[in-house]
């Protein structure tokens, strides 16, 4: 049986949100809240019970985007807009997933939005948004990994919870897909000029198969160009965040 946050993986399409802090919601995969173990038919329902809330609070969300109106806030340059039914069910995400407090729910989860909405503002004006080809390659991609991994028969239990098809489900991911791989496109052309200019090798945002042998050359350019790009990207954010003013429409 795996962990909530194992299981969580493939019920939650934030692959590329990984790129922009998705540790700020808590849901970080810990290899060993991955490993298999012996657990009792109480710890199964639990897991069933996960899925089932979120699956609701999936089809929550999905309801009232539906009947939400565009956003008619007049905003300015100095502005973040951040979306208060959005924000809620964030919050809600991160409480289902066993965010510590309602407070700890909130600030988490109003940085991941604020964090992704400055992100997704840059990639656009920098000529980054993504294309419907490349959406839909995300999305061909992605669902040929969920249909081969482990954890498929739980995705299966989540669309019938949601009452979608696979077909539907993805479909219903095509924005938030949209601005995961627009963000994507952007810090990967970022990170790719730091390691052509520092003469390292290109590993990908989404890389994690680097040998743990930290005396391996391999080990020392990869670790060398995390430490370039993670002092970046922190200064990036902050730099698109400093002087702005969060605003969170009603």
């Amino acid at each position: 049986m795996r962990s909530k946050k194992c299981i969580l993986g493939f019920a939650l399409i934030i692959v590329f949100s990984a790129l922009i802090n998705i540790s700020d919601l808590e849901y970080q995969n810990n290899d060993t809240d991955c490993q298999t173990s012996e657990n009792t038919n109480k710890s199964e329902i639990s897991d069933i019970d996960l899925l089932r809330k979120l699956a609701e609070l999936e089809k929550q969300y999905n309801d009232i985007s539906l009947t939400q109106n565009n956003d008619k806030t007049q905003s300015s340059e100095n502005d973040i807009i951040i979306n208060r039914y959005e924000l809620e069910y964030y919050e809600n995400r991160a409480l289902i997933m066993g965010a510590n407090s309602e407070k700890d729910a909130h600030e988490s989860s109003l940085q991941y939005l604020i964090k992704r909405t400055v992100l997704y503002k840059a990639a656009v004006e920098k000529g980054f948004e993504a294309n419907f080809e490349e959406v839909t390659e995300s999305i061909r991609k992605q669902s040929d990994v969920f249909e081969n991994a482990e954890s498929s028969e739980q995705f299966d239990m989540y669309l019938s919870f949601l009452g979608q098809s696979k077909e539907e489900y993805w479909n219903s991911q095509r924005n938030t897909l949209k601005i995961d791989l627009t963000i994507y496109n952007y810090l990967s052309s970022i990170k790719r000029k730091i390691a052509e200019d520092n003469n390292l090798n290109y590993y990908d945002l989404n890389y994690i198969g680097i040998s743990a042998d930290e005396k391996s050359q391999d080990y020392i350019e990869y670790k060398k160009l995390e430490d370039l790009w993670q002092e970046y990207y922190e200064n990036l954010v902050n730099k698109l965040i400093e002087g702005k003013n969060i605003i969170i429409t009603e």
